[in-house]
């Protein structure tokens, strides 16, 4: 499916219809073609109506994760990997999307298969009433890639509210060792991959800025590449922060599980002092000789008893007292 949406500069948006030929483009008047699972015929039409001679312009890596940068004429085209979430709420790692860009100075074209959110809430946004038109193809596609960053920007916060949930559920005591265990491994999983998607396009937004690449960009473009690396790397500090927060979860789930251990070897030392207790004194009193309390009697029994039940709770006490338990 193909739709075209013609930016003015003075706030004119709207959608149109491409017939033969393109619109008349201007400065003040930009052309965007969103293309959503294209087909060979509109690639082909694609080309006619951009006068693009060079068919692998539209032509995306066979690898699912595989990134491009070529410039082809008068255009420049590169391709990413979207992420979107998931349809399965239960699902932590989102879906990726293979995205091509190709731009050229007062048009820009994109192709993906499936619907990109990210593409349609720019879309959306104050529709009809922007100033993109005022934007170079370049411009355009800067702001474009500073929404893709921002899904990953949004993952990052994700994990960062499931790491603070670990951490909560860990300090409360909860009994899910295996659960928590599992969902900081996940998280881990999640990170990684995100880290890996971000190192396949680290080529695109560092070789915008090539001194080849640059050739074909006005003034206004150059520096809104440049700072794209820029925005890029703080992206990739974020996700990798993410990691951090995560090790910390561990070590905070690691700690706690050493305190429960702990605590339950002090109690079963107790239990053992107390049980030896009443072994000793068992011991002692079941020896063949003669002993006052033994001519006691039934009194004598009671007495003994007494005794050891008073001592039995005084260190019990003073356990509880001095946290022992």
């Amino acid at each position: 499916m193909l739709n075209a949406f013609l930016y003015d500069g003075k706030g004119h948006d709207r959608e149109v219809t491409l017939g033969a030929t393109l619109p008349r483009l201007s400065r003040q008047k930009l052309l965007w073609i969103d293309v959503t699972s294209p087909t060979a015929e509109d690639k082909t039409r694609l080309r006619n109506l951009l006068k693009i001679t060079d068919a692998a312009v539209f032509e995306e890596p066979r690898e699912r994760h595989e990134t491009r940068l070529a410039t082809f004429g008068n255009c420049i085209a590169f391709d990413l990997v979207a992420i979107q979430a998931p349809e399965d709420k239960t699902a932590r790692t989102p879906v990726t999307r293979k995205v091509s860009y190709v731009f050229g100075g007062l048009w820009v074209v994109t192709l993906h298969e499936g619907e990109l959110p990210y593409l349609e809430q720019f879309r959306q946004q104050d529709r009809g009433e922007t100033l993109i038109g005022g934007l170079t193809g370049a411009g355009l596609v800067s702001s474009l890639l500073d929404w893709h960053l921002d899904t990953f920007l949004t993952e990052a916060a994700s994990i960062e509210t499931l790491c603070d949930d670990i951490d909560v559920r860990i300090l409360a005591g909860a009994r899910a060792g295996e659960e928590v265990l599992r969902e900081i491994v996940t998280a881990r999983r999640h990170v990684a991959f995100l880290l890996r998607l971000l190192e396949v396009q680290r080529p695109v937004f560092y070789g915008l800025a090539r001194a080849d690449i640059e050739v074909a960009l006005d003034d206004d473009a150059k520096s809104h590449v440049e700072s794209l690396a820029r925005r890029f790397e703080r992206t990739f500090d974020v996700i990798q922060g993410g990691r951090n927060l995560i090790r910390g979860s561990f070590d905070l789930h690691a700690a706690r599980l050493a305190e429960n251990t702990n605590t339950l070897v002090r109690r079963l030392t107790f239990l053992s002092v107390m049980l030896g207790i009443v072994g000793a004194v068992a011991g002692i009193f079941g020896m063949n000789f003669d002993t006052r309390i033994a001519h006691m009697g039934e009194a004598g029994f009671w007495a003994v008893l007494t005794a050891v039940a008073l001592l039995l709770a005084s260190l019990t006490l003073l356990a509880g007292w001095r946290k022992w338990l």
